[in-house]
């Protein structure tokens, strides 16, 4: 009981904040390039799409690192680190709703 009366939450949450590794990564989407800086490489990489890859729902996107394609439904629960996303790696993400929303538009616009 001693020692959960000498633990201080704010002094743990300050001792995790600067053991975690962070990273900057640039999202690109379409041709909008992103750089975002100090995003946590132990977050995992759903949590980082919904929070930086302005996407409108997260079964809409389709996920690029280094030419690969990561699928969300397996590599969604893994960290950044465990899929290899180093330190100003790039992540390609394109929103299918806002691409097929954009091709419908030109195809009205071209008739």
């Amino acid at each position: 009981k001693l020692f959960l009366e000498c633990l201080s939450i704010e002094e743990l949450k300050s001792r995790v904040t600067s053991a975690e590794p962070l990273i900057n990564i640039v999202f690109v989407n379409g041709t909008i390039d992103r750089k975002v800086r100090g995003v946590s490489s132990l977050a995992n990489l759903r949590t980082t799409i919904l929070k930086y890859g302005e996407v409108s729902k997260i079964s809409n996107a389709r996920v690029k690192h280094n030419g690969t394609r990561l699928f969300l439904s397996s590599s969604g629960k893994k960290s950044l680190s465990d899929l290899g996303i180093v330190h100003n790696d790039i992540i390609e993400i394109v929103d299918i709703n806002a691409a097929t929303a954009s091709t419908a538009q030109t195809l009205r616009n071209n008739c």
